[in-house]
């Protein structure tokens, strides 16, 4: 299992071709599932998760 920071550096490396979602990823400073999961639809989509 890695460490919280191996997987925060992993996931910036993923996002690195994306410049827009990388700066949202580091202006929310959140590393929660939720949090990841908006990142990774932003990332996906182009458009943030839909609140209810």
């Amino acid at each position: 299992m890695k460490n919280r920071k191996e997987r925060k550096s992993e996931l910036v490396q993923m996002l690195a071709d994306n410049p827009a979602v990388l700066e949202q990823f580091y202006k929310d400073e959140i590393f929660t599932f939720k949090e990841l999961r908006n990142i990774i639809h932003l990332y996906n989509t182009g458009q943030p998760v839909k609140k209810d």
